[in-house]
């Protein structure tokens, strides 16, 4: 029964995926060619989205990426513009949805540019090898990057951003240019915007902002995969891919949501849905309004459950076409409005929350994409995710590589060594041996024919 729903769903995604394909051109097209300079380190800005409609608050004379005189203005800005979000109606909904977004500065303008090549347009739904762009949040461990580009590179099949927040040291970023210019097998792009504050959801913001700058500038890529510069692949860059193509169309989550939370003063993080998680973009400070909010997304779309998964801001798997959905559906972009100002843990509700639409039901695969612990491992707060050691392969390592879990997290480059060099070994293992019963079933079944 399951392989005959999954016949079902497959060409179905398909078809959506061709439909939202159509709608490539978009409202903001990026292109190189009024950046300064052609030196790595001649640094080009694309200038933040702050977008405004009648009757909105708008920034001191409403120019894009403008800085507040203080702090305080900025918050006052945020919250007035919550709150006429709040004071919205479905039929007041305005199209499109104003969003506002971070700038990125492309530090790597070559590399930068060659992911403009990756995928091709007659082979976004027919190829049997996909194009992937992986977003990778570094900061620090170096090494662990470096270690996770050269597993996941394919060619020029896959290309990565290497993103960095504001805050990152120059010295940092001179290792990630080195490695750019470097290693040539995939590209690798370097580009700096936005910054990560805890108990705020200004990760959100940088996934999003990069979105909607890949989505236009790189025309022809097939899938986006978010990841942190302290995730891992349990596959290799080639195997990852025939995944990916095996799968279809389709964007991954943990399992489909089963609408178990409607009303909101019966979901256990209720709190989160009813505070601020607000930061000045200047001194990064975290600044509390003296007020709450209102779940005024659900309000704006009736037919949104809650959605409460894993975040997938660390093996996020999106295939284009929900990308599209993500950055011009009027829904989907006062999803993100909302979400961005969440206090804590906005990654574990913002697109779980949009795929309790019916709807997108077959545009999403339940497939767990990830793998991460808040209790087992090194460094347990009961926060943060732990880091992953051996003591752990036979219980919970092993068990996701013979899953097939794409990703795993966390892991420090030097400390965790012994389990990234035993994934290396046993995935290869694992997927070798089931490689070469796919080969010899093929030849067996060939020689029947010919008999």
């Amino acid at each position: 029964m399951m392989n005959i729903k999954k016949t079902i769903r497959k060409p179905l995604a398909w078809v959506l995926a061709l439909l939202s394909l159509i709608y490539i051109a978009q409202r903001s097209t990026y292109t190189f060619d009024s950046f300064n300079g052609s030196e790595q380190r001649s640094i080009s800005v694309l200038d933040s989205v702050s977008e405004t409609v009648e009757g909105m608050p708008t920034k001191p004379e409403n120019l894009p990426g403008k800085s507040f005189p203080t702090c305080d203005v900025e918050i006052d800005f945020i919250v007035a513009r919550d709150e006429f979000f709040a004071s919205l109606t479905p039929k007041t909904m305005p199209h499109p949805f104003p969003i506002d977004t971070f700038p990125i500065e492309i530090i790597t303008k070559h590399q930068c540019q060659a992911l403009s090549n990756l995928g091709d347009q007659k082979n976004m739904l027919n190829s049997d090898v996909a194009s992937v762009l992986f977003h990778i949040e570094a900061y620090k461990d170096f090494d662990m990057v470096k270690r996770t580009v050269k597993r996941l590179s394919f060619e020029d099949h896959h290309g990565f951003v290497v993103h960095v927040a504001t805050d990152v040291s120059e010295e940092y970023i001179d290792l990630l240019i080195a490695l750019s210019e470097e290693y040539t097998e995939s590209p690798i792009c370097v580009a700096r915007g936005g910054y990560i504050k805890w108990l705020t959801s200004t990760d959100i913001r940088i996934l999003f902002s990069s979105m909607q700058w890949l989505k236009s500038f790189s025309p022809f890529w097939d899938f986006f995969v978010s990841l942190s510069g302290a995730d891992y692949s349990i596959m290799d860059g080639p195997t990852l891919n025939k995944e990916l193509v095996a799968e279809g169309p389709v964007s991954w989550i943990p399992r489909m949501n089963k609408d178990e939370w409607r009303d909101i003063d019966k979901f256990p993080h209720s709190e989160r849905f009813l505070n601020y998680g607000l930061s000045c973009q200047e001194t990064q400070e975290i600044v509390d309004p003296g007020k709450g909010r209102t779940f005024w997304l659900q309000k704006l779309v009736p037919e949104l459950g809650i959605g409460y998964q894993d975040p997938l801001s660390s093996g996020g798997i999106w295939h284009r076409s929900m990308v599209d959905f993500l950055i011009n559906d009027d829904r989907a972009r006062a999803a993100y409005m909302y979400f961005s100002l969440f206090p804590c843990a906005g990654v574990e509700h913002y697109w779980q929350t949009l795929y309790t639409l019916p709807e997108l039901e077959p545009m999403l695969i339940a497939r767990e994409p990830a793998r991460m612990f808040w209790v087992l491992g090194r460094g347990a707060d009961g926060v943060h995710n732990t880091f992953i050691t051996m003591d752990f392969w036979d219980k919970e390592v092993k068990p996701a590589i013979d899953k097939r879990i794409p990703f795993i997290r966390k892991f420090d480059s030097e400390k965790e060594k012994d389990v990234l060099d035993r994934i290396d070994e046993y995935s290869a293992e694992v997927f070798y041996k089931e490689e070469a019963k796919q080969i010899k079933s093929k030849r067996k079944h060939k020689a029947v024919a010919v008999a």
